[in-house]
């Protein structure tokens, strides 16, 4: 029937039955009859009757609450303790799987506390027993546990730490079959590192390979060889779409002049220039090509591309300085200014208390990332 119907005869079967108009957006949705406390019945918008009982979902929220607020408590305590690192990799990938199936549910709670906000005092159709309404009893618990769980979710997932990149390390050999299988095995962990860290709500700039240095897979005593060689693997990149290739340090004068004629022939080939310290030939041989490749790219932007390295470690994800050693490993490049920002901002000029909220902040934003990269190194 229509509501005008429904609304005559509730009022018609006494003061203890009322009824309001259904959602108006959707006046042709269909209507479902409800039982009525008095043994009579109304109609009520067919969505309203989740509405006329004590939700499952208001149970839920208050076990996800729960769960919210132990899950991270617990992963601190572990750490702070030493025993995350002693855990089994199966058990802390566990542990991040049910993190994040808690993220998700709480963002479908956002939608169902506001929808339990804002329509069902639109929606309702109940009966009044005792001066309240039987069918909103629950309404306010289960409304204000979803926002809280759902204020909750946005607080753990802002993120003061930005990923400026994942950079993949792996090694070339002279055998140049090989190269398309590794690139490519390292370009789709990349693509699952940074899936797995924007789920978790980091903001992922770029993903980059290193390799080891190019003097270990090319042929120097033959420069327009190698170049060739330069070229296929350019190839190789540009199908496996990847655009931003280290191709690990020169430790020659050599190995410098074919980095700067790899450098003008593409941009996503990055190299630098291994300088030992007092080793004054190296270091000018260098510095004249780094005023060949401002004079013979395009803005002198190639630069960028290029540098020159003292005491750089293998592992560094920052380019253009970035190298590999050893098996194939895999390292993050973070954005911290937000995160020192914040610490100082909150310390008031104390430096000692700086220093300290520095710390636990660093804390507090690096090791979701550190478990994050712990987790796929155990699973890869």
């Amino acid at each position: 029937g229509t509501i005008g119907e429904a609304v005559r005869e509730a009022t018609a079967r006494g003061p203890r039955c009322c009824a309001l108009p259904a959602w108006p957006s959707c006046p042709a949705s269909p209507i479902v009859p409800l039982a009525c406390p008095t043994h009579h019945s109304f109609h009520v918008h067919r969505s309203l009757a989740p509405y006329s009982r004590k939700p499952a979902l208001y149970y839920m929220s208050l076990v996800a609450l729960v769960a919210l607020l132990l899950l991270p408590l617990l992963g601190i305590a572990l750490r702070r303790l030493g025993f995350w690192q002693l855990l089994p990799s199966s058990l802390q990938a566990l542990l991040l799987a049910v993190q994040q199936v808690i993220r998700a549910a709480v963002a479908l709670c956002l939608h169902l506390a506001f929808a339990s906000l804002l329509h069902c005092p639109l929606q309702v159709a109940c009966s009044i027993q005792q001066g309240r309404s039987s069918c909103c009893k629950y309404r306010l618990p289960y409304t204000t546990g979803f926002l809280f769980l759902t204020a909750m979710s946005g607080a753990e997932s802002v993120k003061l730490l930005k990923v400026r990149t994942i950079t993949t390390g792996v090694q070339l050999s002279s055998d140049s079959a090989t190269w398309r299988e590794i690139i490519r095995t390292a370009a789709a962990f990349n693509t699952l590192t940074a899936s797995t860290l924007q789920e978790s709500g980091f903001e992922v700039q770029t993903t980059r390979i290193s390799t080891n240095s190019f003097e270990e897979y090319l042929e120097l005593s033959d420069p327009a060889a190698a170049l060739v060689k330069m070229r296929e693997l350019d190839a190789i990149l540009t199908e496996e779409n990847v655009q931003l290739f280290n191709a690990g340090p020169a430790t020659s004068t050599a190995g410098v002049d074919l980095a700067v004629e790899a450098i003008k022939l593409s941009p996503r080939i990055s190299c630098s220039a291994k300088v030992n310290d007092l080793d004054w030939e190296m270091a000018l041989h260098v510095a004249r090509a780094v005023l060949r490749i401002g004079a013979e790219t395009e803005g002198g932007e190639g630069n960028f591309q290029f540098c020159a390295s003292f005491n750089v470690a293998p592992g560094v994800p920052f380019f253009p300085a970035a190298y590999h050693a050893g098996e194939p490993s895999f390292a993050f490049g973070c954005e911290t200014s937000e995160v020192i920002a914040a610490s100082l901002t909150s310390a008031k000029g104390d430096m000692a208390s700086a220093r300290n909220m520095l710390l636990d902040c660093m804390h507090e934003q690096l090791a979701p990332l550190e478990e994050l990269g712990y987790a796929l190194s155990q699973s890869n």
